[in-house]
């Protein structure tokens, strides 16, 4: 099948503009688009970072920027971008891909199943582009000889890849967000009363080993008797829309907390087992936990 690289006019102002501010050194930038029966639509061409090695003879990009700058510019459209590929200047006549460009190339090419395309950008005596596909076979690097035909122009794509996403839906985006802060946040002191008010409703608990201002460990044997302790007040924080979970850091503590915001644990509390008893410890109070005892507190 033939294929053709399609750019919108921002995205090749985009790579000339970076081309001329790196004038001296090598530079380059990452493809964003849309790849369909063998044409590449090229609709974003974003730069490398401000904390990318530039040099006469060599680039590197700054891999945490891009990929930020990616998700960003990847919430404007209506049709999510995906990366197709990226592009670098080289020295002088060099329009042949190094190993060092080879290296790179095997880190792209698993994004995407059709593999990704590469462009070679030299100004010497003029500017010129060479792009090319690259792919995978097998795990080794597949890339043709002959350079893909690539044209410019915004009229060449199809309307619904450069379409933005509609301001109202992303203010719309944005308010049920600040709404869903307050729920959770209303979640949290939620639990933190329910906490509290089990930990002030007990005495001190004053003959269990290592019952001072310090974490206790857990061993593998006791993991399965806290979760099945612990399996009546997970349901009833669940029906107050609080998720729970429960790790073991890297000295064997144990833990139980909400999830109630994502990738962010609150209202913490250790938990362990000695003899018999299961006990739960907050700052330096520590006292018996029987199944159900939260809810035990909220009823």
């Amino acid at each position: 099948m033939s294929q053709t690289v399609i750019f919108s006019e921002r995205a090749y102002t985009a790579l000339l503009t970076e081309t001329l501010c790196e004038i001296k050194t090598e530079t380059g930038g990452i493809f964003l688009g849309h790849h369909d029966n063998g044409k590449w639509y090229i609709i974003e061409s974003i730069d490398p970072g401000p904390n990318s090695i530039f040099s006469s003879a060599y680039f590197e990009y700054n891999e945490a920027y891009v990929n930020h700058l990616a998700n960003k510019i990847n919430k404007l459209y209506k049709n999510p971008l995906k990366i197709m590929g990226l592009w670098h200047r080289h020295p002088g006549r060099m329009d042949f891909f190094s190993s060092t460009d080879n290296g790179t190339h095997e880190k792209y090419v698993v994004i995407n199943p059709f593999g990704v395309i590469s462009a070679l950008v030299n100004i010497d005596p003029s500017f010129r582009l060479s792009i090319y596909s690259i792919s995978s076979d097998r795990g080794r690097l597949v890339i043709p000889r002959t350079k893909l035909n690539y044209t410019v122009g915004d009229d060449k794509i199809p309307n619904e890849y450069l379409q933005y996403k509609p301001a109202e839906l992303i203010k719309r985006q944005i308010d049920s967000f600040e709404a869903q802060n307050e729920e959770n946040h209303k979640k949290i002191k939620l639990m933190e009363k329910i906490i509290t008010k089990t930990f002030n409703s007990n005495h001190d608990v004053l003959d269990v080993k290592n019952a001072g201002n310090y974490s206790v460990p857990v061993s593998d044997d006791d993991i399965e008797k806290i979760i099945e302790t612990l399996e009546e007040d997970i349901h009833f924080f669940e029906k107050h829309g609080i998720q729970c979970g429960m790790s073991r850091d890297e000295n064997k503590v144990m833990w139980f907390y909400g999830e109630i915001e994502p990738a962010k644990r609150t209202c913490a509390v250790q938990i362990f087992a000695h003899g018999e008893n299961t006990y739960i410890k907050n700052k330096n109070k520590t006292i018996i936990y029987g199944s159900g005892l939260f809810s035990e507190t909220m009823n």
